[in-house]
């Protein structure tokens, strides 16, 4: 089984020419492959495998989700090509550029055993990949119940619930099940705030180039380090600008050195006592002159700019899907999966132009009914970080981390209730979400369309529907 488990690098293994998979199931024509490419991401919720097979009838790539439980989640295969690609025997009908195809026999690495031999050559180095090192111990992942469509799970909610009534749960009927998806976006950026301000002292002979700091942003090389991205308040460092230093005449003793001195008014002497003598001024000692306080003598003062960092960190979150689970379910959600996670300078104010790898993860792992607007929510998102630029500010770092949330949607039938909340589905349909699992296994359910959710204990004549009871 051919399988780069990338430590630190994603690597690219170059295959032989009787390395191919077939154009389809039937042909005994097979397709060329040139490349493959498997970077393997490893987080603390588990492993993110994404692989591309190029080939010369076109690209297949897929990816998969591996918990820290070692439970894969599910694999995707996406054909550039409009032929179909045989992976042992598991036939992908032909797809249009950039859909998905998911399938429910899930397709692992060890699909293109049989027909991909490496090289004897080592695979060169493609580029380097930053992967979390995960600490000792064992790690559990929040996913959804082996059997989320089981109405069972839903009884038993109904039945914990105080002011339910559970009478009508013990007729539901199971209708379908969809599959849903919720993800929160947590974006940060390193807002930088650059100004400057004069300091003088006396001058020493010190070197003077008298540069001008010109644009503060085009100032490279300081020493300073830069923080990390999400900090907490305010940041602040300052630094010499050394190449400003200029020698100026100082203002005060216009470059004399001297100053009168205050106690005899420059008279070296103060004023004559009553036997008419005259007492020498103790302050300048009689020479009615002091060093300038200003430049202590020198004439001429040092004058440089000083630059002055302020780093702050902007964050918004926001939550997107495809169904009704409310934002506040989705925020403390425990344990979601990492979808995406990058942290890195910015660079130009089009998103795309930083994250590209972001939009390819969208168009991949995100169901078609909702990768696009979901791009473009993210950019929106984004945009309110760019709205606060100023001339004095630029984002220094940017960084993103999408988790997401599988849900399950359930839809099942009460006779004899209605659907006050909306009858889209049918009067009497009514659906729920399963959304997780707590620490004890216990799975995570949503409703808000439940008949009888109060006044359940006074017996079902008096209970009712009353929105604002907490699901």
């Amino acid at each position: 089984m051919l399988f780069l488990d990338l430590v630190i690098m994603t690597q690219v293994a170059p295959l032989s020419p009787s390395a191919a998979l077939p154009s389809s199931p039937g042909s005994n024509q097979p397709a060329q492959i040139t490349e493959l490419i498997i970077i393997k991401d490893y987080r603390e919720t588990g492993i993110v495998s994404t692989y591309k097979i190029s080939t010369d009838q076109g690209t297949i790539k897929g990816f998969s989700e591996t918990d820290a439980n070692g439970s894969t989640n599910h694999h995707s295969i996406v054909d550039s090509s409009q032929i179909p690609i045989n992976l042992n025997n598991q036939t992908s009908a032909p797809v249009s550029q950039g859909n998905t195809t998911h399938s429910n026999n899930p397709i692992g690495m060890s699909a293109v055993n049989n027909r991909v031999t490496k090289t004897t050559e080592p695979a060169p180095v493609r580029s380097g990949v930053d992967l979390i090192r995960l600490p000792d111990g064992s790690y559990t992942v929040a996913t959804l119940p082996s059997d989320p469509s089981n109405l069972l799970h839903f009884q038993q909610q109904v039945k914990s619930k105080f002011c339910y009534n559970s009478g009508p749960i013990d007729t539901a009927t199971f209708i379908k099940s969809q599959q849903r998806v919720a993800y929160w976006v947590e974006m940060w950026t390193l807002m930088e705030h650059r100004s400057v301000e004069t300091e003088e002292r006396p001058y020493k002979g010190e070197s003077a180039s008298g540069q001008a700091a010109g644009n503060l942003f085009d100032l490279k090389n300081l020493p300073i380090q830069t923080p990390q991205t999400d900090i907490k308040g305010t940041q602040k460092i300052s630094c010499p600008l050394v190449n400003t230093q200029r020698k100026v005449i100082c203002s005060q003793c216009n470059g004399r050195g001297k100053q009168q001195c205050a106690s005899c008014a420059g008279q070296g002497h103060l004023i004559p006592t009553k036997n008419n003598n005259n007492t020498q001024c103790t302050t300048c000692r009689g020479t009615g002159n002091l060093n300038c306080t200003k430049c202590v003598g020198a004439c001429f003062l040092l004058r440089w700019e000083v630059l002055t960092i302020e780093w702050n960190t902007k964050q918004t979150v926001s939550a997107y899907q495809n169904t009704f689970l409310p934002e506040k379910k989705i925020r403390f959600r425990p344990k979601k999966k990492v979808f995406f996670d990058a942290d890195h300078d910015w660079n130009n104010f089009v998103l795309l132009t930083n994250y590209p790898d972001l939009y390819e993860t969208i168009a991949i792992r995100t169901p078609p009914d909702m990768a696009r607007k979901f791009g473009q929510d993210i950019e929106k998102q984004y945009l309110t970080h760019y709205a606060a630029l100023k001339p004095s500010i630029i984002m220094r770092q940017m960084k993103i981390l999408i988790r997401q949330v599988d849900i399950i949607e359930i839809d099942y039938q009460l006779e004899g209730y209605t659907n006050k909340n909306g009858t889209h589905k049918g009067t009497n349909t009514f659906n729920y979400l399963v959304y997780g699992c707590d620490e004890n296994g216990k799975a995570m359910i949503y409703e808000n369309n439940y008949p009888l959710n109060c006044c359940g204990c006074l017996g079902p004549k008096a209970a009712c529907r009353c929105n604002c009871t907490i699901s």
